[in-house]
């Protein structure tokens, strides 16, 4: 239809003969005869050019593409083809200046021939071979997964990840038709759903940042493949943007179900862009340890940390010419290029400063919309000479602090690819020293629970954690109990154990460490606060020992952290008391070989009358059914726990002090992504009015918790009576300061050490992943176009049949301009013709 419109318009433009009565009639038709071949010949060029343009344009619109492997051949053809209208116009040219007619008649009949050779070559191909198709360009349901974990974070100057996260991501979304459905996927716990349109991906993507918290990218791309295989839209796509890095690819985040359900039907072709190998060195820093994170005030504390400088990785070159192609399956993946690590000669030295943040009641605050925080103040500082591949430690000293929560960085100085774990956040509480009262009539045992429970100081030295008080059986009904944060009962006399003045001690939040032994006699001792005691229980040759049961538990945790075991089995237990406990009680040991308990702990809450603040208080009691230490000639008879070398039982009698005391029950630094509980204490005591909201209706205390960076202090409404609150989301590493309650104070939060590892998984593994039919490793933009299409291979001619329609467009309209003249042109022209004769 399109073709028929210039033949109209030449018909209808077509001037008629005009009938002009002059004396010189035979000058005038001699004339007309003359210059009439030429007209026809431009009219019919001109009606050609006006044809070809509107059908140039017609095929462009249409989107024709030719298979990919046809491409030089139809480039050909074009080309006979143009050489054979080039042809005819010289032929016509010819004829219009009266050549000579073999001229005419020769370039004429090779044009034809030219053109007759190129339509027979095109209709062979076309029949014999990948006939031309129409590009539809159908839309596509595609999800587009970036993996933005704490790796994404590497930035050089040649290689930032998170910048060509993004470009390739808006490069693909570019490329889509604007009726695709396209999902934006991360490694946050966002739901994974379809954009409103491209434009919105485009946003989405353009507000990815590095996550330290982040699910296992097994779920998030099971999560895209069920999302999209859910499109009505046949053509479905998962464009992966990753790094191989271990910590998100390695086999203990492998989900073996992953693959099974990429190949269920319809099937989600998966196209892998690898953004390559780390090509620099990385300096990091471990997680901080420190000595002791409950100190007491004036001591100097010892940190250590791990200070590692990674090698740089380099790319082995590919020995095959097919390498760079995108694989349309994992089989052929040995043609990709391998990734090895190397190491780099050579030493860096590398400083290490160690900072606290200023003690300031007053900060941190908004002044201005922004967060304003207390100062960084640099106590120490350490130089070392680090190999590339080589970890060594790193030992600091926080110097001696006030009573309170501080909080502090480790940093090393300068700056190198990956920022994340070039800096370690840290905090202490420094407590004031805990008052405990040792009871017991043997002063040798006393004085060897003493030293046990100071160590490394001496029982009397004003450094110490605790202060002890050291009293008989005779003395406890006169001390008041309330003065002591603790009290450790060594062989207590059956009296002691029924005394109600110690059960209300414990009932009103106090801790009590029971070690019974002969001195309760040989009856059943039965209380109402401890487990009843049965008998005691002697054990025939060759004994038994201490069994740890719950090994997660305060007090035997650091037994769980000993890589070469503990050997309860070198002290053994001759005798012991055998007890009947309730369904509430924690047993945390028992004796090997034995389902007799050897290590009880039982909580006792106390949520007050009436007339009270309705603060619930808490107290336990810790008891071990066997006595320590055994120093008489009697007592031998019943274990050998403070034998030889008895290293074991000390960190026992250590850490039960320590959790009965509270200065081992609270962890100041956990894991990014882990939920942190924070003790307040009675949140409205000593409360400032212009730090903290009420509210009329509900009464409730709101705390502000200021998370790292930037950001402004997220609202916490906490019961006024209650004594912790849980920080939920930890997102990033960093101190967190937690202001308006009493003993308030934040706490720490660093990013785990292995996901920051720059080590690459091998290609070929991603097999296990996907399956080895299913998807394709691309690690340029145009792999993943090829990717795309790898079932056509097609290749668009829309752009070329546009470009070659504009130039026959512009070559009429020159052709046209000079063969009709404007009128007032050719009265112009008359005119001076006129003149001059």
């Amino acid at each position: 239809m399109a073709v028929a419109i210039p033949i109209v318009l030449h018909l209808v433009a077509r001037r008629e003969p005009k009938k002009v009565v002059f004396p010189s009639i035979r000058f005038l038709t001699k004339k007309y005869e003359n210059n009439r071949s030429k007209l026809q010949v431009r009219r019919w060029w001109l009606l050609a050019l006006r044809i070809a343009a509107l059908a140039l344009l017609a095929l462009a619109l249409a989107r024709p593409a030719i298979h990919q492997a046809l491409s030089l051949t139809w480039l050909t053809i074009g080309i006979l083809a143009l050489v054979g209208i080039v042809l005819l116009g010289m032929a016509t040219l010819a004829l219009s200046r009266g050549q000579s007619r073999g001229l005419t008649y020769g370039l004429t009949a090779t044009a034809i021939a030219f053109l007759l050779g190129s339509i027979g070559w095109g209709a062979y191909t076309s029949a014999s071979g990948q006939r031309p198709a129409i590009d539809n360009a159908s839309p596509a349901a595609i999800a587009i997964v970036l993996d933005n974990s704490p790796t994404a974070a590497w930035k050089t100057a040649e290689d930032d990840r998170l910048v060509r996260i993004k470009q390739i991501a808006h490069w693909m979304i570019s490329r889509l038709p604007p009726t695709s459905r396209i999902a934006i996927v991360d490694r946050s716990n966002v739901p994974v759903t379809f954009a409103m349109d491209p434009s919105s991906a485009i946003a989405k993507v353009d507000q990815l940042r590095t996550t330290e918290v982040t699910q296992p990218i097994s779920n998030r791309i099971d999560a895209a493949v069920r999302l999209v295989r859910t499109s009505e839209l046949e053509n479905r796509q998962l464009l992966i943007i990753s790094d191989l890095a271990e910590p998100t690819w390695g086999e203990s985040a492998l989900d073996p179900q992953l693959s099974t359900t990429i190949a269920e039907s319809p099937t989600v072709p998966v196209t892998f862009f690898d953004l390559g190998v780390f090509k620099e060195s990385n300096r990091s820093l471990g997680v901080p340890t420190i000595q002791d994170t409950t100190p007491p005030a004036g001591v100097p504390v010892k940190l250590t940390t791990v200070l590692s400088l990674s090698a740089a990785q380099t790319t082995t070159p590919p020995t095959d010419s097919s390498a760079g192609e995108v694989l349309p399956t994992a089989n052929s993946s040995a043609d990709q290029p391998l990734q090895t690590n190397q190491q780099i000669a050579g030493t860096q030295s590398v400083t290490a400063e160690l900072s606290l943040y200023e003690s300031d009641p007053a900060l941190p605050v908004v002044r201005n919309g922004k967060v304003v925080r207390p100062a960084l103040k640099q106590v120490d500082r350490k130089n070392a000479e680090i190999t590339v591949g080589e970890s060594r430690e790193l030992v600091l000293t926080i110097p001696p602090l006030a009573t309170g929560i501080h909080h502090g960085t480790i940093e090393l100085i300068g700056e190198d690819a990956l920022g994340l774990d070039d800096k370690r956040y840290f905090t202490v509480e420094v407590l004031p020293p805990s008052q405990v009262l040792l009871v017991g009539d043997d002063t040798e045992q006393a004085d060897q629970i003493a030293e046990v429970i100071t160590s490394p100081y001496s029982v009397d030295d004003p450094n110490a954690e605790y202060q002890i008080q050291r009293i008989g059986y005779d003395d406890l009904p006169v001390v008041q109990l309330t003065n002591f944060n603790a009290a450790l009962l060594l062989d207590p006399p059956t009296e002691t154990l029924t005394d109600e003045s110690l059960a209300q001690y414990v009932t009103d939040g106090g801790n009590v460490f029971v070690c019974v032994g002969p001195a309760a006699g040989l009856a059943s001792v039965r209380s109402d606060a401890l487990p009843t005691l049965l008998r005691p229980w002697r054990v025939p040759e060759p004994y038994t020992f201490l069994n740890v049961v719950q090994s997660a538990h305060p007090i035997l945790a650091i037994f769980s952290e000993i890589s070469d075991g503990v050997p309860w089995a070198d002290f053994r237990v001759r005798q012991y008391w055998q007890v009947e406990t309730q369904p509430s009680d924690r047993v945390l040991m028992r004796y090997a070989g034995t389902k007799h308990p050897a290590l009880i702990q039982r909580i006792v809450q106390n949520s007050g009358d009436a007339s009270s603040s309705g603060t619930t208080k808490t107290g336990s009691w810790v008891m071990l059914t066997t006595p320590i230490p055994d120093t008489g000639d009697f007592k031998k008879q019943w274990n050998d726990l403070f034998g030889a070398e008895a290293w074991p039982a000390f960190l026992l009698v250590r850490f039960i002090a320590e959790s009965l005391t509270g200065r081992s029950s609270h962890n100041w630094m956990p894991t990014v992504g882990q939920p942190q509980l924070v003790k307040i204490g009675n949140a409205t005591d000593g409360i400032a009015t212009n730090e903290t909201n009420t509210s009329e209706e509900t009464d409730n205390l709101r705390l502000q918790l200021f998370p790292p960076g930037n950001s402004l202090p997220v609202p916490i409404d906490v019961d006024p009576a209650a004594q912790e609150v849980v920080i939920a989301d930890v997102a990033r590493g960093g101190t967190y300061w937690l202001r308006g309650g009493k003993n308030t104070g934040g706490f720490s939060a660093n990013l785990p050490a292995a996901l920051t590892r720059l080590k690459r998984i091998d290609v070929a593994a991603l097999s296990d992943w996907f399956g080895p039919d299913f998807y394709a490793v691309a690690t340029n933009q145009d792999e993943v176009e090829l990717a795309e299409v790898a079932t056509s291979h097609r290749v668009s001619l829309r752009s070329p049949l546009l470009l070659l329609a504009l130039a026959v467009f512009l070559l009429e309209l020159i052709l046209g301009n000079r063969f009709y003249a404007s009128p007032r042109r050719q009265s112009s022209g008359v005119s001076r013709r006129s003149a001059t004769a």
